[in-house]
């Protein structure tokens, strides 16, 4: 049997705390969120009165159905834009999550989009058969310094019975935007990406 000293069974037992304790000590990354994965939109009456929450998941081809009575102009808000978490929580943090509006490990970062206002731009298309009007209503924060609207709130009006969809896609550092053209729809060039979201309506 090979006898090892305790000189040297002291030194690798040191070592062996000190790597485990080195461990604990390094910071875990506190928040790191994947891309969009959902796009949640408020509609309500145009007094701001009866609100309905409509939400499109990042890999499905459709949103919830938007249903609207002719004649009628709805305020549209684009609520929560929401990324999933990576970071695992610790026992306090679930807790602490338990109180918080929202799910699970999404993240909503609309607020973190605002903040880099002059980076993005919601840029809108619908389908030939829908009859709609469409207007930007942005308020200050979601207005760029040059005056475009970004279109994060809108409003619209339904014409006449049709069916059709609403395609909303998030542009990041696009080069050119455009808020008034093609009916307030908006146009873009360049840039990439972040979230395309399409919404069914219906007039009726």
């Amino acid at each position: 049997m090979i006898s090892i000293p305790y000189n040297i069974l002291s030194i690798l037992l040191i070592t062996f705390l000190f790597t485990s304790c080195s461990n604990d000590d390094i910071p875990e990354h506190i928040h790191d969120h994947e891309g969009i994965h959902e796009l949640v939109i408020e509609r309500t009456d145009l007094n701001g009165e009866n609100p309905v929450h409509y939400e499109f998941i990042a890999g499905n081809n459709l949103g919830e159905t938007i249903y609207l009575t002719s004649g009628q102009t709805y305020n549209f808000e684009i609520i929560a834009l929401n990324g999933q978490d990576n970071h695992e929580h610790d026992e306090d943090q679930e807790e602490h999550d338990d109180h918080e509006d929202h799910e699970g490990d999404e993240h909503n970062i609309l607020h973190e989009t605002l903040e880099a206002v002059e980076e993005h731009f919601f840029l809108y298309a619908k389908s030939n058969s829908l009859n709609i009007d469409f207007e930007r209503t942005d308020d200050a924060e979601s207005t760029r310094n040059d005056g475009t609207k970004i279109g994060v709130k809108t409003r619209i009006t339904a014409l006449a019975n049709s069916t059709g969809n609403l395609q909303i896609e998030l542009k990041h550092q696009p080069t050119e935007v455009n808020d008034q053209a093609n009916n307030n729809f908006g146009s873009s060039v360049g840039g990439a990406t972040d979230m395309m979201a399409v919404f069914p309506i219906v007039v009726e």
